[in-house]
């Protein structure tokens, strides 16, 4: 089955030329939605693509992706303007298809793979293509682009000298005690979140001011001074803010919630917001499908703040693990989230043995260690202190019957997580070499951390087999990484049908393979 590449370059001028590339001569038909259109065979290897769920030693967070290049002949020297002028294909659209030799376009030719190039290089009489990968662009974006000027206006909130170009702060969900910056000295305002976020309470060295008033503006906040002991509020398009009445004395905290509701604050749901956010995503490039499925598995409330900026890549992986789960492009350019979970539920699609090139497929062992030894105990750390504070950092006496911040916040800040332990019954026995697994979440209720232990435990507290396997490619085109299918082999025990939920795929398309890897 011929292979059809179309690469976008820009030209001298200005202008977005399509390459048209084959591994055999196809021309469309005057009749096809593309009329008259040639694609030359030139192709020498026309690509390949593989992605598992993570990266080596991970189990959640962003996945593994590599590429390989787009290689075509011109030795005639068809290609020889790219590189006379400044012409250039980062960033440019790159589609690969896959149909029968007689086959219409588009119905006949599908997208087999959708993205983008990063560079070209002209040698040897052969055109080398580099396809860019989409999650290291996503994953290296700036959290926080936005940054303090330093002006140290008597009526602004971009704070002094000390502030210059340093990121603003940044709330996402539900997050308990951040520390608060002081953006206007001469009027004591501090911002919580360049989000749109409630601010409250707030506090002096653990102490809570009283409640002042919510102004309805920004400028209404910094015109307005509140009584004594309060804390007037704002939080709208320009970030989130407050004013103190009394200036403080110890550092100044609050609790800032972001989201409309406790269902917009659940991992998957802040990634989301993450990636059509700083990471510049539109809303055709989410799969958002796959991020409605994972909130359905994964709607505990989280919280993620950042005093000083960050990437992107490094704040979906903090979510990602708050729940087991991963984010990656798919092979149409779109990113997906899911939660890694046992296979469960209807197949994608059925793989008998026949369909299994070789010696048939390969058994390997998957833990969190190599050997895929269990797990015997799992440890959730939940309920983050974004700043701990000890004894000399609170007011108050802990001793007097009338502190006035009380024993159990002063527990609470005094360290930054609350574990939520599972340990699966018998694994020592089976295993005695079997490790422990700990997780800093984001979560901020104990149930749904404790949940998510006992998940973990079910998950891992026993070995599981992954199976690897090739196939033709065009049996395969229904399953992508995260699906489940069942295989059928009369290996393994897997003679009835056993359910595997696909975790790695790579595609040779010059040979029309596709290697899957599958947990059982």
């Amino acid at each position: 089955m011929p292979i059809l590449v179309e690469a976008d370059v820009i030209d001298d001028a200005g202008v977005v030329r399509t390459l048209r590339l084959s591994t055999g001569a196809h021309v469309t038909r005057p009749g096809e939605v593309l009329a008259n259109a040639t694609y030359e065979p030139r192709l020498i290897e026309p690509g390949a693509y593989s992605c598992s769920l993570w990266r080596p030693g991970e189990l959640s967070g962003r996945s593994e992706v590599g590429y390989g290049a787009i290689i075509a002949a011109g030795g005639d020297g068809v290609f020889d303007w790219m590189v006379a002028g400044d012409c250039g294909v980062d960033g440019r659209a790159l589609t690969i298809r896959r149909g029968p030799r007689r086959g219409r376009y588009p119905e006949d030719f599908p997208v087999i793979f959708q993205g983008t190039m990063e560079d070209f290089a002209l040698s040897r009489g052969r055109l080398k293509l580099m396809i860019r990968d989409r999650q290291a662009e996503l994953a290296e974006r700036a959290l926080q682009p936005l940054k303090f000027t330093g002006d140290d206006a008597v009526d602004g909130v971009e704070g002094g000298p000390e502030l210059k170009d340093r990121p603003k702060p940044l709330a996402w969900g539900r997050c308990s005690n951040v520390s608060l910056v002081r953006v206007n000295r001469y009027r004591d305002i501090w911002m919580a979140s360049s989000t749109a976020a409630s601010v409250w309470p707030v506090r002096d060295g653990g102490v809570p001011y009283g409640v002042g008033v919510a102004r309805v503006t920004l400028a209404a906040l910094i015109a307005t001074s509140p009584a004594p002991g309060l804390c007037d509020w704002y939080y709208g398009p320009e970030g989130s803010f407050v004013r103190l009445g009394t200036p403080p004395s110890r550092t100044v905290t609050a609790d800032v919630v972001e989201g409309a509701s406790a269902l917009d604050r659940s991992a998957p749901r802040i990634m989301r917001r993450i990636m059509l956010g700083p990471g510049e995503l539109i809303a055709a490039d989410v799969d958002d499908s796959s991020v409605d499925a994972a909130h359905a598995a994964a709607a505990g409330e989280c919280g993620l703040w950042l005093a000083s900026g960050g990437e992107v890549g490094q704040a979906l992986d903090d979510l990602a693990a708050s729940f087991g789960g991963w984010w990656v492009p798919d092979r149409f350019g779109r990113f997906r989230v899911g939660q890694l979970a046992a296979p469960t539920g209807d197949p994608v699609a059925e793989i008998e043995a026949w369909q299994i090139l070789g010696d048939g497929p390969e058994l390997l062992a998957l833990g969190r260690r190599p050997g895929g030894l269990p797990t015997a105990k799992i440890t959730v750390n939940w309920g983050r202190c974004w700043t701990v504070q000890g004894v000399t950092d609170l007011l108050g006496d802990p001793a007097s019957p009338s502190d006035p911040i009380g024993a159990a916040w002063r527990g609470y800040v005094g360290r930054e997580w609350r574990p939520a332990v599972a340990e699966p019954a018998g694994v020592r026995i089976r295993h005695p070499l079997a490790h422990d697994l700990t997780v800093d979440s984001l979560l901020v209720e104990e149930a749904d951390a404790q949940a998510e232990a006992a998940r973990l435990g079910a998950l891992w507290g026993t070995r599981r087999p992954v199976a690897r396997w090739s196939m033709a490619a065009t049996q395969a085109d229904a399953i992508d990484r995260g699906a489940v299918i069942r295989l059928r082999t009369p290996r393994f025990g897997f003679g009835a049908g056993k359910l595997l939920r696909v975790t790695r795929r790579d595609d040779e398309l010059r040979s029309n393979l596709t290697t899957l890897e599958a947990l059982g």
